[in-house]
């Protein structure tokens, strides 16, 4: 590979991560190669449909849009591009002769019309009946793909699967961040993120709306910070508590009183990983309950919904009423062993694995109790 040729490939993979690069990229592959479009396409190969498709010239938006439509249920070509290995180039030259291309429809009423007869495709990533692949077209004059073309093509193969396997990992993240935080937003708790300096990574609009008074809790410099000095030390302290090097990590919960209200804020502070962030470094998450908000979950509702005994209920009930498990079982008068056992039960039965996961869970709103 020459600096251009290295060049490129740092560009291939930068449109991993940005999907506008995705199509400059694939373009630069085709030009280098003896090739004049570049058509990036996933396809349901079982059903014969188009799931994504990009192409690079947008004077072909026509015929791509032809080809989602109609051509790609009966391209023949298609079971022979995605026959390979992943990586593999595989150009129609070698399998359709020109006998055959002169009387195919897919040759003489798709690729003739916009200027094109070659392809040369590469597998990128394939996925059950899903394979989305790199096509490049050469142009009708300029004959068939060269040697010297060919090889050069598959000097970008691998860079080409592994930034695919790398975008899909990135969009699969991105959706369960999406999904993480559309159910954070419909707790009827305000929810923020906090890095170990306090600094707020992300905010539900709840937090937001609750903060706005700025009432003994608030946001200063995009920090989450107490009016009153010493609870903000205990603030800063929580939130580094919750934020150091594991095992050490615990979590906090205090009362903040406000001055417009005879009730206080509720403030837990618990250890957590701020989802599919990508991020190495641990952050806590703060939850925020205001005393005239909404009531928590009847000790009713949350057998019925997860099963739990009275017990494991009056657990519940209890950490979301911000007790630690210690006082917790000082006040039900409970071993802290016998608790800790309630707490791996209402782990299982809920599905979650960590305290803070947990409150997120049953702190959702569960509808009527169905009391006798």
């Amino acid at each position: 590979m020459n600096l251009s040729d290295l060049r490129l490939v740092d560009q291939i993979y930068a449109a991993a991560q940005d999907p506008a690069l995705l199509l400059p990229a694939c373009k630069a592959v085709a030009l280098r190669c003896g090739g004049f479009a570049a058509h990036h396409l996933t396809v349901d190969i079982l059903h014969a449909n188009v799931l994504d498709t990009q192409i690079s010239d947008g004077t072909l938006a026509g015929a791509e849009a032809d080809y989602v439509n109609y051509f790609v249920h009966i391209d023949p070509r298609i079971p022979f591009y995605v026959s390979g290995s992943l990586g593999e180039w595989r150009s129609d030259q070698f399998h359709f002769d020109e006998r055959y291309v002169q009387r195919s429809e897919i040759y003489n009423d798709f690729l003739r019309p916009v200027g094109a007869k070659r392809m040369s495709v590469c597998m990128l990533r394939s996925q059950g009946s899903e394979r989305t692949v790199l096509s490049i077209a050469r142009a009708h004059d300029a004959g068939d793909f060269q040697d010297a073309e060919l090889k050069r093509l598959q000097l970008f193969s691998s860079h080409l699967v592994r930034a695919a396997e790398l975008r899909q990992r990135l969009k699969q993240a991105d959706l369960a961040q999406q999904a993480a935080q559309g159910a954070l937003e419909r707790l009827p708790y305000g929810i923020v993120w906090l890095d170990a300096g306090s600094r707020i990574v992300w905010i539900s609009p709840s937090a937001e709306s609750l903060l706005a008074a700025a009432d003994g809790l608030g946001i200063q410099a995009s920090r989450l910070r107490c009016a009153d000095p010493q609870l903000d030390r205990q603030l800063c302290t929580a939130v580094q508590r919750a934020t150091r090097a594991l095992p050490g990590r615990e979590g906090s919960w205090f009362q903040i009183p406000r001055r417009r209200q005879p009730t206080p804020w509720l403030l837990s502070i618990l250890p957590g990983a701020l989802p599919s962030s990508g991020r190495d470094a641990p952050h806590a998450l703060a939850i925020i309950q205001d005393g005239n908000g909404p009531a928590l979950p009847h000790v009713l509702q949350l057998q019925h919904f997860y099963g739990l005994t009275p017990a494991e209920a009056r657990l519940a009930l209890g950490l979301l009423n911000n007790d630690t498990l210690a006082e917790y079982a000082a006040r039900q008068h409970l071993s802290l062993a016998t608790v800790k056992t309630h707490l791996r039960n209402l782990f299982a039965k809920t599905g979650t694995h960590r305290q803070a996961e947990l409150l997120r869970r049953i702190a959702l709103p569960l509808g009527s109790p169905k009391l006798p």
